[in-house]
């Protein structure tokens, strides 16, 4: 399973909920990765997850 983790233009997490998302799921044996822009996922997974507000 995926998380997709929604970071800044900087590439570092836009809130600490989006840290702590992060930590979660990799602890549970998730893959995660980084996104600034919902428009950069292209996975048509339904299982994958999405963490993030609007940017």
């Amino acid at each position: 399973m995926k998380a997709y983790i929604q970071t800044d233009k900087s590439g570092n997490y836009y809130n600490v909920n989006a840290y702590v998302a992060n930590e979660g799921f990799q602890t549970l044996g998730w893959e995660t990765e980084k996104y600034f822009s919902v428009d950069e996922i292209t996975d048509n997974d339904p299982e994958s997850l999405i963490v993030g507000g609007q940017n």
